[in-house]
């Protein structure tokens, strides 16, 4: 957990690069249908709470 944040902060990590989705915990289930369905589409997803 340290080294995730040591790099998210020091910018050599870029979470943009790598979350295709951002969507509200109420867009769950539509967000994990297609990241099990539509690999092309869905490469993460974070969720807000």
């Amino acid at each position: 957990m340290r080294l995730l944040i040591a790099l998210l902060e020091n910018g050599r990590l870029k979470l943009d690069e790598i979350l295709s989705r951002f969507a509200r915990a109420r867009e769950a289930k539509t967000m994990y249908d297609g990241l099990l369905n539509d690999k092309e589409q869905y490469h993460a997803v974070a969720l807000r709470w």
